[in-house]
């Protein structure tokens, strides 16, 4: 579970890294076309969803583990470690929101480069 919450704390990061980037333009030479760029952009953010996806997948399968290993116990009598792992699903349903949100987030981001660049090519178009 540490992990799993290791991994988010680094997709946040990126999710993060990559909305605050600032887009270098090179000084000589041909200029990058936006449309190709949001592209590329597009896709890079799309692989990083899908390896949310992964974790949240993986995560809940370890809850599904961890839920049965408490049944196991509480039929044996074991409080303390009912409630420990009870505490370990707790943990990853929080770290399972966190995905979520991240995800959302970077969707938002998304979003938000196809709009510019539709509003940008909207507005070349008129000038034109």
């Amino acid at each position: 579970l540490r992990d799993y919450v290791n991994s988010l704390q680094a997709i946040q990061r990126r999710v993060c890294f990559l909305r605050d980037r600032q887009v270098a333009m090179p000084l000589f030479g041909k200029q990058p076309d936006p449309k190709e760029q949001v592209r590329e952009w597009r896709s890079k953010m799309r692989r990083e969803q899908r390896v949310i996806d992964r974790q949240i997948r993986a995560i809940q399968t370890e809850e599904m583990k961890v839920k049965k290993s408490i049944r196991d116990a509480a039929k044996k009598g074991q409080k303390d470690v009912c409630k420990i792992l009870a505490k370990e699903i707790v943990q990853s349903r929080k770290a399972v929101s966190k995905l979520y949100a991240s995800k959302a987030q970077m969707n938002s981001v998304v979003m938000t480069m196809q709009h510019q660049r539709d509003t940008t090519c909207a507005a070349t178009q008129k000038m034109v």
